[in-house]
């Protein structure tokens, strides 16, 4: 199973809504641009393998990995959260740009917290990539940017590999500049490189930390449970195959054989998913 994003199809777009880090400030802090041409998302896989092997400890490339996925995408400002799957929450682990407002509702986030911004959680649970437009006057997002800056769209990422959540990621857009679909598809594949990075820190925290031995039994877990849905699904399988050899007298717009051809549709598309 490698690393990937949400696939591109599912992507929630969010119009206007009716109805009514640290001690550093990021009120009015922007950010640093490299020295040199402007780094594009056609270039931005390359770029953030580059930024991986250039550090000791991989942890210490996250955050000049966001700063490059900041200058790629045009954004204004990008956060990234790291997914806590003992405890079921988001933990902001670096950001660009973002106002101390922001910082403070991803610092943690819980499912159902007043106290933070969990549409990131959302999006990384359902597997689904974020698109709010409108973001200024969206009653539900807090405000990003700082007060002089208007936010003109958001997108959250959900980062995976396999199966198993990473991250997610928060991109900002000030006007004029304005996210669109396009742009998550855009991402989709270099952000594969940054999923990479990710699960590198996580694994080599499973192998080396004591503390995380209950973590790797639980990791243990779902991949047995995982394991064991596979053989419910080879199951599955066999039995359409037989349904399908035991029935071929009928017809195509048999009822029966409509089902059975929803059937095998359904486990073809799990399979190219996973």
């Amino acid at each position: 199973m490698g690393t990937s994003v949400a696939p591109s199809g599912p992507v929630a777009i969010f119009s206007k809504w009716r109805g009514g880090g640290g001690n550093t400030t990021h009120e009015d802090e922007k950010p640093e641009r490299a020295h040199g041409p402007a780094l594009t998302v056609r270039d931005l896989g390359e770029a953030l393998v580059e930024i991986g092997q250039a550090v000791a400890a991989p942890e210490d490339a996250l955050e000049p990995a966001l700063q490059a996925v900041v200058e790629a995408s045009g954004a204004a400002a990008g956060a990234l959260c790291l997914y806590d799957v003992r405890q079921c929450v988001l933990r902001l682990a670096c950001d660009v740009g973002l106002s101390d407002e922001g910082c403070g509702q991803l610092q943690t986030v819980r499912r159902g917290d007043p106290a933070c911004w969990d549409m990131p959680l959302h999006g990384l649970l359902n597997r689904r990539a974020y698109l709010i437009e409108s973001a200024q006057r969206n009653r539900y997002v807090p405000r990003l940017l700082a007060k002089n800056r208007q936010v003109s769209t958001v997108i959250c990422i959900p980062l995976y590999e396999g199966i198993t959540p990473l991250a997610s990621l928060v991109l900002v857009s000030a006007a004029p500049r304005i996210f669109g679909q396009s742009d998550i598809t855009a991402l989709w594949k270099p952000l594969r490189e940054f999923g990479k990075m990710i699960d590198r820190i996580r694994r080599q925290g499973f192998d080396t930390e004591p503390q995380a031995a209950p973590f790797r039994e639980q990791i243990a877990l779902q991949q047995r449970t995982i394991a064991a849905e596979f053989v419910s699904l080879e199951d599955v399988s066999g039995m359409v195959q037989l349904m399908v050899r035991a029935s071929t007298h009928e017809g195509p717009n048999d009822p029966h054989s409509v089902l059975r051809q929803r059937i095998e549709k359904g486990i073809e598309q799990y399979r190219r998913y996973f």
